[in-house]
């Protein structure tokens, strides 16, 4: 089976336009005006080769094949929020990895780390080690790195 590139930006434009049924809240919502509404529908229904809504007197309407792709289309959108959901699930705000030469961990960082972290109970701080700088890392006066090789 041929895999597609699916037009998400547009098929989001299309959601928005379909429960506001108009371009201009439907642009609102978005931050954009309503001209873009209008080309990413246009653009869209180009590629799917149908038209998905009906201009009448009394503002815009869904047609029928605009109606048979909306539900699964938002149906599509809730998998995605779940899956990125699923995807953060395992990150916390409270876990930061730190990477770091071994000997400016050992001696620099640790001992600061240390007294910061009894001052942010539940907050977990992994150091990792990295390649020694060939040039070691000069400090200011009051102890902080600079971030200049000397």
């Amino acid at each position: 089976m041929k895999r597609t590139h699916l037009p998400l930006n547009a098929l989001r434009v299309f959601d928005a336009a379909a429960r506001h049924l108009s371009f201009t809240r439907a642009a609102d919502e978005l931050a954009v005006t309503p001209a873009a509404v209008g080309q990413q529908i246009r653009a869209l229904e180009d590629v799917l080769g149908v038209v998905l809504f009906r201009r009448t007197s009394k503002g815009l309407e869904l047609t029928p094949e605009g109606e048979a792709g909306l539900d699964p289309l938002r149906e599509g959108f809730l998998r995605f929020e779940e899956s990125v959901a699923a995807m953060q699930a395992g990150q916390s705000s409270d876990r930061y990895t730190i990477a770091v030469p071994r000997e400016f961990y050992a001696e620099w960082l640790a001992p600061r780390l240390a007294r910061f972290q009894a001052g942010t109970p539940g907050v977990q701080y992994i150091p990792t080690s990295m390649p020694i700088s060939p040039r070691p890392i000069s400090t200011s006066r009051s102890g902080w790195p600079t971030g200049r090789a000397t």
